[in-house]
């Protein structure tokens, strides 16, 4: 776990209550080992990181979806 005046963080993300720096999550996902096996499929040509089914635009649209959907709950409950 990393601390200093402004975040804590666990090794998957922030923890409750905590605001973390763009840096600290991409460091937890490096201590996790996530971002070597992302490298890794990568480069073994599993995926590929643009275009029509790439990482960077399904992460974009999940990441949008995911936000449209926490704003309905809030409008809606």
């Amino acid at each position: 776990m990393t601390t200093n005046d402004e975040t804590v963080s666990g090794p998957l993300g922030p923890l409750e209550g905590a605001r973390p720096s763009a840096r600290e999550a991409i460091q937890d996902m490096l201590d996790a080992g996530l971002l070597d096996d992302l490298m890794g499929r990568i480069d073994d040509g599993d995926l590929q990181l643009t275009g029509d089914g790439g990482f960077i635009p399904e992460m974009i649209k999940a990441v949008l979806e995911r936000g449209l959907g926490a704003e309905l709950t809030s409008h809606l409950g």
